[in-house]
C-alpha cells in the first residue's frame, strides 16, 4: 500500500523536473537571443557612428576644399587685375601706373606679401610695397620666374618657401606662395614683356587649416601637393 503512494509524488517530482528543464532552456534561449540582439544593436549602432564620422569627416574636407578654392580664386583674380587692369592699361612709366599699382596692394595687403613686375632681363620695374631689393638674388634663376617663361599662358603657384626678393626692416622671415604669369607691358609705343609677380602671405592657407583642426575633435587634417610634397602641418612655418 504505501508503495502505491509513492507512485503519484514520483511522476509529480518527474514533471515538476521536465518543467524546470524547460524553464531553463526556454530562460537560456532568451538569455541568449537578448545577447544576440544586443550585440546586432550595438553593431548597427558602431557603424552607424562610423557613417556619422565618414560623414562628417567628408563634409569638413569639402569645406576646407571650398574656402581654399574661394582664397586662391580671390588671389587669382587680383593677379588678373593687376595684369589687366594695370600693367596692360597705363604705361609704367607713368604716374597713374604706379598709383594703380600701389593702391591694389594696399586694398588687398591683408592677403599679398608683395607684388613686383620684373622685365625679361630679371631687372626690377616696378613693386609693392617699396621696399630695397636683397643683395646677389637671382630672379631668372628662381622657379616662378622660369616657370611664367616656360608657359606664358598660365599663372603658376609655388609650393611655400621663404621670401627672399627683398629686404624686410623687421628682420623676419615671410613664408609665401608665389604666383606669377608672363604679361605685356605697356611702355609708350613699344611693345615689351615682363613677369608680374604675387607672394601671398602663408597664413591665407594656414590660417584656413588652423581652423579646420582646432575643432575636429581629434582628427587631424594636413595638405600636400600633388606631388606629395608638404604645404601645410601643424607647427610649422608660423
Amino acid at each position: 500500500m504505501k508503495d502505491r503512494k509513492r507512485k503519484p509524488d514520483s511522476r509529480k517530482n518527474i514533471a515538476l523536473n521536465i518543467q524546470s528543464i524547460i524553464l531553463s532552456v526556454l530562460m537560456a534561449i532568451s538569455l541568449v537571443t537578448i545577447i544576440v540582439m544586443g550585440l546586432l544593436l550595438y553593431h548597427r549602432f558602431k557603424l552607424a557612428l562610423e557613417k556619422t564620422a565618414v560623414d562628417n569627416t567628408e563634409a569638413t574636407v569639402e569645406a576646407t576644399v571650398d574656402r581654399l578654392n574661394a582664397d586662391l580664386l580671390d588671389i587669382r583674380q587680383i593677379l588678373n587685375g593687376a595684369n589687366y587692369n594695370i600693367v596692360q592699361q597705363f604705361d609704367i612709366s607713368s604716374r597713374e601706373f604706379s598709383e594703380q599699382f600701389s593702391l591694389l596692394y594696399e586694398t588687398n595687403s591683408d592677403k599679398i606679401q608683395s607684388l613686383a613686375l620684373y622685365d625679361p632681363k630679371g631687372n626690377l620695374i616696378a613693386s609693392e610695397p617699396v621696399a630695397a631689393e636683397k643683395k646677389n638674388v637671382k630672379v631668372q634663376t628662381q622657379e616662378w620666374y622660369k616657370n611664367a617663361e616656360d608657359a606664358i599662358e598660365n599663372i603658376h603657384f609655388s609650393t611655400p618657401h621663404i621670401q627672399e626678393l627683398f629686404e624686410d626692416g623687421s628682420y623676419r622671415y615671410q613664408w609665401v606662395v608665389s604666383l606669377s604669369r608672363y604679361v605685356d607691358v605697356n611702355k609708350g609705343e613699344t611693345p615689351e614683356t615682363g613677369i608680374l609677380l604675387l607672394d601671398m602671405k602663408y597664413s591665407v592657407i594656414r590660417d584656413v587649416m588652423k581652423q579646420i583642426n582646432d575643432c575636429s575633435g581629434g582628427i587631424y587634417y594636413y595638405l600636400t601637393s600633388q606631388d606629395g610634397e608638404m604645404i601645410y602641418h601643424h607647427g610649422e612655418r608660423n
